[in-house]
């Protein structure tokens, strides 16, 4: 599926929303056969993120996040320590982003951050992104997600699924141009092709200091 396409035919949407349904329906497996609620929950307050809340899938990729009150690393890895053992995991990333290291340098968003790579019953390979907060208080991910799902029509939906195809294969995904760049653009800036996308981010660029 390439940046070829300038139409949304009715074959490619029905592509895009089989994937969808097929990768959510799936991505609710995963976080049951890993026991995700279960293990987590033992820190904090659980909650599952990201596309697979929205249905806006494209790719095997599952979000969830734990809000905690200072976890310590310790228990941090207690609660991990099944989950990272369970049958099919192929790959543990982690990084110790408190302190200094936090991503936005502001101590309310130190975490700790996995990411885990497991191979499903089916054979496809997920990759598991965990991010355990170390403050309980509120945070708006899961509100945005359950936002997109509600606001979205039909056509931005489908508009959201192509580029987002076209984009997750490619180097700078999703790092450098991401989810929630697709989402701004659809939303708020009439993108609907992989083309308009490419023009937005253009414009985007040219405009930045």
């Amino acid at each position: 599926m390439s940046a070829q396409h300038r139409v949304l035919d009715d074959h490619l949407a029905a592509i895009l929303l089989a994937r969808q349904a097929e990768l959510q329906l799936e991505a609710e497996r995963v976080v049951h056969d890993l026991k995700l609620p279960e293990r987590l929950g033992e820190l904090g307050t659980f909650e599952q993120i990201g596309s697979s809340v929205s249905g806006l899938m494209v790719w095997p990729d599952v979000d969830v996040m734990v809000r905690a009150d200072h976890p310590s690393a310790q228990r941090i890895m207690t609660a991990m320590t099944p989950v990272m053992g369970t049958h099919g995991i192929r790959e543990v990333l982690y990084r110790d982003e408190t302190g200094e290291r936090s991503p936005s340098g502001n101590p309310s968003d130190e975490r700790h951050y996995f990411v885990l790579r497991y191979a499903a019953v089916s054979g496809q390979v997920w990759k598991i992104d965990v991010t355990v907060w170390r403050s309980a208080a509120p945070r708006p991910q899961r509100g945005h997600a359950e936002h997109l799902a509600r606001a979205l029509t039909q056509e931005q939906r489908l508009a959201v699924l192509w580029v987002k195809r076209v984009w997750c294969d490619r180097p700078e995904y999703p790092e450098e141009v991401g989810g929630t760049d697709v989402y701004d653009a659809v939303l708020h800036h009439g993108v609907r092709t992989p083309e308009d996308f490419e023009r937005f981010l253009a414009q985007r660029n040219d405009t930045r200091p």
